[in-house]
């Protein structure tokens, strides 16, 4: 009776969770990982449940715009939930946001780096908006302008997705745990320019710095400028700074979901432990 309890409430948990990630509203850009169509064993996409039906674009060799989709082959299942393959042999990845410039935003995502690659730092998305302000989040590092000094986000608590020797963990501990929430805050100063701010964001998913790829100047020597090899089941953007209280919800949404173990407490979405 105590386990159909259990398996009751989680239900109504992830149920409550369903129409907003953790019952935070006002995502810019929701995407999970989804069949194209009702045949489970065809072929599946990063669906936008935001409301903007946003698409992941590939750029493939001839310079051609198509949206990413692959076959159930190429997709692994957390929790039974399934998840995308993301791989370097993808030349661009990008999604056109529809509102705002990103100038603040929360970016939430679940990553599992690909196990052969969990000791080199790879590029796990750029945000590319205003010129000059754009973002790099890499496995290991938060990257901003020249002139700025990379975030080793994952220095103290180690929750990055780079594995090192210094760790706490052991190599096969980290390898347990690796499939990880990770939440991106950023906060820029207001746009001066008698114009205002340029209201076009592209989100790029594993995708490099060059020097056609951006319209910031990011210091690539500072970080592993390289395309992730893993699995992403789910990312969210909000094009502002949630609460602590918000960030928690959407963590705690995304944990419940995949069967992650978070550091502190869960929120449900009411708010409650």
């Amino acid at each position: 009776m105590r386990k159909f309890t259990s398996l009751l409430l989680l239900g109504f948990a992830l149920g409550s969770f369903a129409q907003t990630p953790g019952g935070v509203s006002g995502s810019e850009l929701w995407f999970k990982t989804a069949p194209l169509n009702s045949d489970l064993q065809g072929y599946y996409r990063w669906q936008d449940f935001s409301g903007d039906s946003i698409r992941l674009m590939l750029l493939d060799s001839r310079g051609v715009k198509s949206e990413l989709t692959l076959p159930n082959s190429s997709v692994h299942y957390f929790n039974f939930n399934p998840s995308l393959w993301l791989a370097d042999g993808f030349r661009s990845l990008s999604a056109k946001l529809k509102h705002g410039n990103l100038s603040q935003a929360t970016v939430i995502g679940v990553f599992a780096p690909e196990m052969a690659t969990i000791g080199k730092d790879m590029v796990l998305y750029a945000l590319d908006g205003r010129k000059g302000d754009g973002a790099i989040l890499s496995k290991d590092k938060a990257v901003r302008g020249r002139g700025v000094e990379p975030l080793d986000y994952g220095s103290a608590s180690g929750e990055d997705l780079l594995y090192q020797s210094s760790d706490s963990l052991s190599e096969n501990g980290f390898k347990e745990s690796a499939l990880r929430v990770v939440s991106y805050f950023k906060v820029s100063n207001p746009s001066t320019t008698l114009w205002g701010d340029n209201s076009n964001t592209t989100l790029f998913i594993g995708t490099p710095s060059t020097s056609g790829s951006f319209g910031t100047d990011f210091p690539t020597s500072l970080f592993g400028n390289a395309s992730i090899r893993g699995y992403a089941p789910e990312l969210i953007v909000f094009s502002r700074m949630l609460t602590p209280d918000e960030r928690r919800k959407v963590e705690s949404y995304l944990a419940v979901k995949y069967g992650i173990t978070l550091k502190g407490s869960y929120l449900d979405s009411d708010g409650n432990l």
